[in-house]
């Protein structure tokens, strides 16, 4: 049996655009070698399998939300958060999971992974992943307050993980500072990850969400997002084309803002770029980012 057959799950058999791209050996070969990296903690993943089913009692759902204590909180404070305007506190994980709902107790889930996938590193290279990793999440917020088709937490957590294979290729692949250094001064990462490799970020990111099980939209976007037309005919559905072309503004956003590797430069250059054709949006949800961008930060560093 090939290691695409037991560390990949099958696609959906009733996908009505067909399945993913099988990942290339060299993908797998990666994944394989990083499994403590990739993995996805039991807890995790038995709350993932258990909010797809639609006969599990909401008490049942909680008792696994208890065990992971990180998560727990989450599903609390979301609970008692603003959003739901309720009158008294909510005390019971049942309670809250009742109201919540079980779709955003998945969200959470995927945010959590999202986070511990993407966290800062002790290196300034691990950094500059981080930072450009959170402005994206921050630019594709933005966007898709502004624009329709695409929920807020959808949109935040898809750019949050869309160099996820990045960090994957730094944390197991001699060399990646190199190519690192060179995509810095313009060069393409991805040429470069597969001259060396044999794969590149954007398909050990696809193929680790894929194992994760995470919706199938978020490996499309993370497979395609650098590429400026799809190369898999049938594969990428309108929903998850226009997710495709939010993140990928978002990623040139955070680009011109300075937060990644290379040096920040002017926004207007985004005003032609073909994701907005694409979103049938205008020039001011860019700068609105831009400052939604800023804001935060700006919160963030007087906390």
């Amino acid at each position: 049996m090939s290691v695409s057959r037991t560390l990949f799950s099958e696609p959906s058999a009733d996908d009505e655009y067909g399945p993913a791209p099988e990942p290339s050996e060299a993908c797998q070969r990666i994944l394989t070698r990083t499994a403590n990296l990739v993995s996805v903690a039991p807890t995790l993943r038995a709350v993932l399998d258990a909010v797809n089913d639609p006969a599990l009692a909401p008490n049942a759902l909680a008792v696994l939300v208890g065990r992971d204590a990180a998560l727990l909180t989450s599903v609390m404070r979301v609970a008692n958060s603003p959003i739901y305007r309720t009158a008294r506190m909510v005390r019971d994980p049942i309670d809250a999971i009742v109201m919540m709902g079980f779709s955003e107790v998945r969200n959470l889930v995927i945010l959590r992974l999202a986070k511990l996938a993407t966290q800062p590193g002790s290196g300034p290279m691990q950094t500059q992943m981080w930072q450009h990793s959170m402005g994206a999440a921050l630019a594709a917020q933005s966007l898709a307050r502004s624009l329709r088709g695409i929920t807020v937490s959808h949109a935040f957590t898809c750019a949050l993980l869309h160099d996820v294979g990045k960090t994957v290729l730094a944390h197991s692949e001699r060399g990646y500072q190199e190519i690192w250094a060179s995509a810095a001064s313009g060069v393409e990462a991805e040429v470069l990850e597969r001259a060396r490799y044999g794969t590149d970020h954007s398909e050990v990111g696809g193929a680790l969400l894929r194992m994760w099980r995470l919706p199938e939209q978020y490996e499309k976007v993370v497979r395609y997002v650098h590429r400026e037309t799809p190369q898999a005919p049938g594969y990428i559905d309108a929903k998850s084309g226009r997710l495709l072309a939010m993140i990928a503004l978002a990623d040139e956003i955070a680009l011109c803002k300075g937060l990644g590797q290379t040096a920040p430069r002017p926004l207007e250059a985004l005003a032609t770029h073909p994701s907005l054709a694409r979103l049938d949006a205008g020039y001011d949800v860019v700068t609105k980012a831009s400052d939604d961008i800023d804001a935060e930060l700006a919160d963030a560093a007087q906390r």
